[in-house]
């Protein structure tokens, strides 16, 4: 009795060699080339889609980068005669604050005033407490009235008495002065002695003239 000889297998090999794209190292690099694949086009449409927002958020930032901000400096010193702050003949004061009070003089042509020795100067302590103005056009009266003197007082006062000599002064005393140059009417109460100078409390007016 002959036995029959089983099916052969397919031949899976071309001239006795497998193919590669059905070996492992063929299926990964397979593999790979997609995942690369997928990896573009998500990274392209991500690019569509978020191009716009990218160029405002650019935008935005450097709009705020080149918009100047504002410094919290002192305030620089102006010509009181050009401020708007307070318009001449009212009784609203363009500054008022304590400043000390020496051999340095004070310029009270700025607001606020400033210590500015040499011919900048309005008035300056000239030793043994002494008020002094430099110049013949900075005026200095003082107030021996009932309480603290208006604006129109010392202005006033100045028109009626003022006058561009030294006067000793005294803790407490108060002095309506006029500044050389823009006319500003200016109160002047002596505090106290501080830092080896006078502690003054100082009112400061628009020229009244």
């Amino acid at each position: 009795m002959s036995v029959e000889p089983a099916p052969a297998e397919p031949d899976t090999t071309r001239n006795g060699r497998s193919s590669f794209w059905t070996s492992l190292p063929g299926l990964l690099t397979a593999i790979s080339g997609l995942l690369t694949a997928i990896l573009a086009v998500c990274a392209f449409i991500y690019q569509i889609s978020g191009w716009g927002d990218d160029t405002t958020t650019a935008t935005n930032s450097n709009t705020s980068t080149d918009m100047p901000t504002s410094t919290n400096h002192s305030t620089t010193a102006t010509k009181a005669a050009s401020s708007p702050t307070a318009a001449a003949g009212t009784e609203e004061p363009l500054w008022q604050n304590k400043l000390l009070f020496g051999g340095s003089g004070v310029d009270f042509d700025t607001v606020p005033p400033t210590v500015s020795p040499g011919d900048g100067m309005d008035f300056y302590d000239a030793d043994a407490h002494q008020i002094a103005p430099l110049g013949s056009t900075a005026l200095l009266a003082k107030w021996t009235g009932v309480g603290t003197p208006t604006a129109a007082d010392c202005a006033d006062l100045l028109s009626r008495e003022g006058i561009s000599k030294t006067q000793t002064y005294f803790q407490g005393a108060k002095f309506c002065v006029r500044s050389k140059e823009t006319h500003i009417v200016v109160l002047i109460v002596f505090v106290g002695p501080k830092s080896g100078e006078y502690q003054i409390d100082v009112t400061v007016w628009a020229p009244r003239d």
